[in-house]
């Protein structure tokens, strides 16, 4: 019976509690490391053939940081990063794939979209949003070389992969979990540089 449910499926909305983490992108000023925080998402899928759904998806997580400073050999303290939050936003579509085996659908996404990464302020290091470009022309995750080779706010571009399953509670509601790694097209060498992972709640029809 929930297998002949999951094929008469057409739409889905879930909604989710999130974990996030950045993991391989150096903020200026800041300790190496995972930085890691909390969010929510959203996802509205829709059959497009049995096997197969296109994925609209947004989120936004945020992740504390400390102030960090350097003291100097004379005693003066240098400000080297702000306290606050860093912000990630992300939208995206992308292809679902359902494994349906009875009462559990397991889920395999790939998908591409946008990461919108802010810092707090004001900056203080190269690299940071209003500051001079690093050396070598770079900027903070989320910010670009721009004019007057000042680091200034863009959207990323993203390519991610995502892992799912979801428990089938009668005809219409799921309780599941995901997770999904991101990377961006110019610095694959770096992989992932952001994750998401949660619970998921849907309601299909």
């Amino acid at each position: 019976m929930l297998r002949a449910h999951t094929r008469d499926r057409r739409f889905q909305l879930t909604v989710s509690p999130l974990y996030a983490s950045f993991l391989n992108r150096r903020f200026a000023g800041r300790p190496p490391g995972p930085m890691r925080g909390f969010g929510a998402g959203m996802e509205v899928d829709a059959r497009v053939r049995r096997w197969l759904w296109l994925r609209g998806s947004v989120s936004h997580s945020v992740h504390p940081v400390e102030a960090n400073a350097r003291v100097e050999d004379d005693g003066r303290i240098t400000p080297l990063a702000s306290e606050g939050a860093v912000r990630s936003s992300n939208f995206g579509v992308g292809l679902v794939y359902p494994l349906d085996l009875g009462p559990v659908l397991q889920l395999i996404e790939v998908g591409a979209g946008g990461l919108w990464i802010t810092s707090p302020g004001p900056g203080h290091a190269w690299g940071q949003v209003g500051m001079r470009c690093r050396a070598d022309g770079s900027c903070d995750p989320g910010l670009t070389c721009a004019a007057q080779n000042r680091c200034q706010q863009r959207v990323e571009p993203e390519i991610h992969m995502g892992l799912g399953a979801d428990w089938l509670l009668g005809r219409h509601l799921s309780l599941g979990i995901h997770l999904r790694y991101y990377a961006l097209p110019g610095d694959l060498q770096r992989l992932p540089i952001y994750l998401i992972g949660g619970l998921r709640a849907a309601a299909r029809f």
